[in-house]
């Protein structure tokens, strides 16, 4: 495994936070969603992360163990039939189920499963899938699931009538494991609200974007 013996801290790991990341543009008016979500800084030996992409668009509510050593390839994902469902209640499943397995990519860790989920327009999640290549490139983990739901809503982009999903996510930072190293995280948790844009796919959906919501 490249990278193994190199200790990440967890300050270093995920620095910016996950999806509680993201922060809104100074300015921003109520019903606008801002994408900010930052990378960690780059580990010794792995590349420099990418800047940091801003995308806003309006949005209003229309209804209511060891560490391991090896990281593993994900194949496309089964998505539950629940979360295929081209409605609102399907998109709130998806959601769910992609936070789900945001935290799946972190603590195994397993590669390519955030991007078979969700689309190039969405920066955001190429940023969650390179926090899962930097676990997998150092033979790291996170300790337990980071990410929980707390509660979804489903809305429309005023301008381009898009699905939304309205999450609000709480990050709890947990230890970094990687070989007989645990690091401590340092920060507090927080939560926050997310309006994932998604895409009807022919098997269910993808996310498209992951924005601020105010």
């Amino acid at each position: 495994m490249r990278g193994h013996g190199r200790l990440l801290t967890a300050a270093g790991l995920i620095a910016a936070g996950a999806l509680a990341g993201c922060s809104s543009a100074a300015g921003t008016s109520p019903g606008t969603a801002t994408a900010t979500h930052e990378l960690p800084p780059a580990t010794p030996g792995t590349s420099a992360a990418s800047p940091t992409a801003t995308s806003s668009a309006s949005t209003s509510i229309s209804s209511p163990t060891t560490a391991a050593t090896t990281a593993t390839s994900a194949a496309a994902p089964t998505i539950p039939a629940a979360a295929r469902a081209h409605t609102p209640e399907g998109a709130e499943a998806f959601t769910r189920y992609f936070i789900d397995q945001v935290n799946v990519a972190w603590t195994t860790p397993k590669t390519g499963l955030i991007s078979a989920l969700s689309l190039p327009t969405c920066k955001s999640c190429a940023r969650l899938e390179q926090d899962a290549r930097r676990l997998a490139d150092a033979g790291a983990r996170v300790a337990s699931p980071m990410l929980e739901v707390n509660d979804t809503i489903p809305a429309e982009d005023n301008a381009t009538k898009a699905t939304i999903v309205v999450a609000q996510v709480t990050e709890n930072p947990k230890a970094t494991l990687q070989g007989d190293q645990t690091t401590q995280p340092t920060r507090r948790p927080t939560s926050s609200k997310r309006a994932f844009e998604l895409t009807q796919r022919s098997d269910g959906w993808r996310v498209s974007e992951i924005k601020d919501y105010q």
